[in-house]
């Protein structure tokens, strides 16, 4: 049985910072990467509309997994994000970072010396840097580099993960269970711890950020589960946005809602929110091309201000 992993990631146009609701926008194109779970074909990332139609009939770009002659080794991408121009594709390929185009050609790998296991690349709002997660001596840390992959940098120094880079040019990154925000030099002075989470994203106009938190859903429950949040970048104005497990948060182009997926057993589905109230969920759909969707990865294309 096929089962298929999204990770929403919405294309964004570098724009000029303004309030969050200020975007108007259609939802763009998904990007995502498909788990074959238990399958023979090899698995890769795909692309289709906001709505899970017009899917790419077969991975694009490196593809990992499978059985037989048509198996392929090596590490599966990881983790893609569309360029705020929406001309290429981020992602992590075990110690290299990758950018394509959509269709998967012009693939340009980039690996850096001492750096393992990359992931959650993240665009600076002029495309012109990639932002990412990699392992180094038993630490993950936060790392810029150059779009052609070229004048890496460090930084964070005492650990980091999850960058994402906002539309004002700041950088959220996750530390001990806590999002902190600084500006994208080789330094963390001025670092600012703005709320308890994981996994960040920016509101279009970088003024706010949803993320996951995990909670108690029950009093008394040991069990706790993942739920979305919203804060502004101030770390005021705190609000749960979902009362039931969410994860893999997206903001659409006009900073009205927030994209998400919710697994319940086998049913996995792409839903969205009111922001910043947390009203009105909506379902967006009930899968894509009727296979699995775990996790979420969506791209916003805003129309113009």
């Amino acid at each position: 049985m096929k089962r298929t992993l999204l990770i929403l990631a919405f294309m964004t146009l570098a724009l000029p910072a303004a309030a969050d609701a200020s975007y108007p926008g259609h939802n763009g194109t998904l990007v995502f990467f498909q788990a074959d779970v238990g399958g023979v074909d090899p698995v890769g990332l795909a692309v289709a509309d906001a709505d899970g139609r017009n899917q790419t009939p077969e991975p694009v770009g490196p593809t990992c997994g499978g059985e037989g002659e048509t198996s392929t080794p090596g590490p599966c991408p990881v983790d893609p994000v569309w360029s705020p121009d929406g001309q290429r594709i981020a992602f992590g390929l075990g110690d290299e970072l990758v950018t394509m185009l959509p269709d998967g050609s012009d693939q340009r790998r980039t690996s850096f010396p001492g750096l393992t296991r990359i992931g959650s690349p993240t665009w600076s709002p002029d495309n012109g840097q990639v932002g990412f997660s990699a392992l180094s001596a038993g630490r993950r840390n936060v790392y810029t580099a150059l779009a052609d992959g070229s004048d890496p940098r460090r930084l964070t120094t005492i650990g980091g993960s999850a960058p994402a880079w906002s539309s004002r040019n700041e950088i959220a990154f996750v530390r001990d269970g806590n999002i902190r925000v600084m500006a994208p030099r080789p330094s963390e002075a001025g670092a600012r711890r703005v709320a308890a989470g994981d996994k960040p994203t920016w509101a279009p106009g970088g003024l706010a950020l949803a993320f996951e938190r995990n909670v108690r859903l029950t009093r008394g429950s040991r069990k706790v589960t993942s739920v979305l949040h919203r804060v502004d970048l101030r770390g005021q104005g705190l609000r749960r946005l979902t009362s039931r497990r969410s994860e893999e948060p997206a903001w659409t182009p006009d900073g009205r809602r927030v994209m998400f997926t919710r697994s319940d057993g086998f049913n996995h589905r792409i839903l969205s929110v009111g922001a910043p109230r947390g009203r009105g969920e909506r379902l967006v759909t009930a899968g894509i091309e009727g296979r699995r969707v775990a996790a979420l990865s969506a791209d916003q294309q805003p129309l113009g201000e």
